[in-house]
Order: structure tokens, then sequence, then C-alpha cells
């Protein structure tokens, strides 16, 4: 094959190679937002719960009060812990996703180098002129997607520490004891009218 039609079949490997990396890069990171804002809701539930408690009186004993607060807590690990695991097992898949099709892509890219035959080559020509484009544009649009993830975790990273600072200001405050209410007195006058 000619320098030239080389070059052509391993720009439009490497833009679909990138754009492949681009959307795995963008499925992890929405992935890992989607954790931090499950994350950051369970933190603000503790901290309602938190604050609920700190503000009214209960009907339940102090200890089971803290029991139910405890296993409010427990619940929320183990919610965090499943989220965590599955988010892992998401980015195993998405890994082997990205590894397989960049693979596929290299594979492709070997065979079409090793055929070589002036019809071949013209296929090769017309295939690449009508698909550098389109993949270009992919690998561009890709890498939007990808940016946007990142501003999207951004902002997830934002609500889970205003979440966590909130639980942390909830935390601090010592519950004052709820006074009952006083009766006015009764005027002298209103008993001798009666």
């Amino acid at each position: 094959m000619t320098k030239q039609t080389l070059s052509a079949i391993e720009n439009l490997a490497a833009a679909n190679t990138r754009v492949v990396e681009s959307y795995n890069a963008a499925a992890k990171t929405f992935a890992a937002a989607y954790c931090k804002g499950v994350q950051g809701a369970l933190a603000r539930i503790a901290a309602r719960q938190n604050a609920f408690r700190a503000h009214q009186p209960s009907v339940l004993s102090d200890a089971a009060r803290d029991q139910w607060l405890q296993t409010g807590a427990k619940w929320s690990d183990m919610v965090l812990q499943r989220l965590e695991a599955g988010t892992n097992t998401a980015v195993t898949v998405f890994d082997r996703v990205a590894v397989a099709a960049t693979s596929g892509i290299d594979a492709a890219t070997q065979r079409a180098v090793m055929i070589d035959s002036p019809a071949v080559r013209q296929f090769v020509n017309g295939v690449v002129s009508l698909q550098l484009p389109v993949a270009e544009l992919s690998a561009r649009l890709a890498d939007k997607v990808a940016a946007g993830a990142q501003r999207v975790e951004e902002r997830a990273e934002a609500f889970v520490a205003k979440a966590e600072q909130a639980e942390a200001e909830v935390t601090d405050v010592v519950a004052k004891p709820v006074r009952s209410a006083k009766r006015p007195a009764a005027r002298r006058g209103a008993r001798k009218a009666a």
C-alpha cells in the first residue's frame, strides 16, 4: 500500500480509538458522579434526621431514638457499599468493552494494511474518504461528552461537600430542652365577674 493509504488508515483507526476512549472515560465519570450524588443525598438525609432530632421533642426514649438513628446510619452505609460495588462492576464492564472495541479496531487496521492490491487500495481509499470526516466529528462529539461528564462530576462533588458541611453543622448544634408553656396568670377581676 502507498504511504498515503497507510496514513489514512491509521488516522481513521486513531479517530475511532479516540471515540471509544472518550466515551469510556465519560461513562466512568458519569458512574462516579452518580455515586457521589447518592452519597450526597444520603448525607442530606442524615443531616435532616439529626436536625429533626435536635429541634423536636421525641416520643421515643433517648436509647430508642439513638438506636433508630444508628439503624438509619447502617442502612446508609449498606446502600453506599452496594452502590460502590455496582459502580466498580460497571466500570469493569466499561473497560472490557473499550478494550474489545480498540482491539477490534487494531485488528481491522492490521488486516487492511496486509492486503495489497489495486482494487483493495481503491476500496480502502473510498471508505477512508467517507468515514474519516464522520470519525473525526464523532471524536469531537465524544470529547465534548467527556468534558460535560467532568462538569457533572464537579457539580456532584460540590453537592456532596455541601451536604457533608450541612451534616457537620447540624451535628454540632446542641439541642435545647423544650420548655413547657406557662399559663398566663388569671385576672382577679375575671373571677369576680363570673
